[in-house]
C-alpha cells in the first residue's frame, strides 16, 4: 500500500520519492523522459487522478497553442538589417514558449533540469552552459547554431538529446527557429 506524503526528493533518474503520513494515496514518479506512472489504493482515487491529469494535459496545450499566436518572432526582425537581438527577438519567444516549463516549478525542473528561461536568468542559464542530460552538449555555442543543443531542440524532430521542443505545445515556426539560429549564428550577444 502506498502512503500519502510529499516529494522529499527527485533522484538522477528523475524519479520521485513519496514519504508518508500513514493515509493511502497516489505515488507519482517522474522521469528525464517525462513519462509518469501512478499508482491509486482506490477507486475515488483512481478517478481523481484522471480528472487532474486530463485537466493538467489540456491546460498545457491550451497554454501552448495560445502562446504560438502572434507570438515575438513569428515574423522576421523588425530592425530590417538582419540582426537578431537577444532582448528583442529570442527572450520574448523563451518566456512566452519554453519558460512554463522552464522555471522554478515547472515541468522541467521537476524532472532535474535546472534551466530557468525567464527574462532575468535565461540568457545566463543557456549561453555557454552543458546540457543537465549530456555534458558533452553544450546549450548555446555562441557562433554555430548547429553545435548549439538549445537550437537542435526546437528545430529537430528527433534531436541528439531528449524530446523537441516545446513539448507541450506546436513546434516552432520557421521564423521562430529561424531568429533563434540567426541570434546564435550572429554570435549569441547578450544585447
Amino acid at each position: 500500500m502506498r502512503r500519502s506524503g510529499f516529494i522529499t526528493r527527485i533522484d538522477a533518474s528523475g524519479a520521485g520519492m513519496l514519504q508518508g503520513s500513514g493515509r493511502p494515496t497516489l505515488t507519482p514518479t517522474l522521469s528525464l523522459e517525462g513519462r509518469g506512472s501512478y499508482e491509486a489504493s482506490s477507486g475515488i482515487e483512481r478517478g481523481i487522478l484522471s480528472l487532474v491529469l486530463c485537466a493538467a494535459t489540456v491546460g498545457l496545450l491550451s497554454c501552448g497553442i495560445a502562446c504560438q499566436v502572434n507570438m515575438p518572432g513569428s515574423e522576421p526582425p523588425p530592425n530590417g538589417d538582419g540582426t537578431v537581438t537577444f532582448s528583442g527577438d529570442v527572450q520574448p519567444l523563451l518566456s512566452a514558449v519554453c519558460a512554463g516549463c522552464h522555471s522554478p516549478g515547472g515541468a522541467a525542473m521537476l524532472a532535474g533540469i535546472p534551466m530557468d528561461l525567464r527574462s532575468a536568468t535565461a540568457y545566463d542559464d543557456v549561453v555557454n552552459q552543458p546540457s543537465v542530460q549530456d555534458p558533452t552538449w553544450t546549450l548555446v555555442v555562441p557562433g554555430d547554431a548547429e553545435s548549439s543543443l538549445l537550437f537542435l531542440k526546437v528545430s529537430m524532430d528527433d534531436p541528439p538529446i531528449g524530446d523537441r521542443m516545446p513539448r507541450f505545445a506546436p513546434p516552432l515556426s520557421a521564423a521562430q527557429i529561424e531568429a533563434i539560429r540567426d541570434w546564435i549564428d550572429q554570435g549569441a550577444l547578450d544585447d
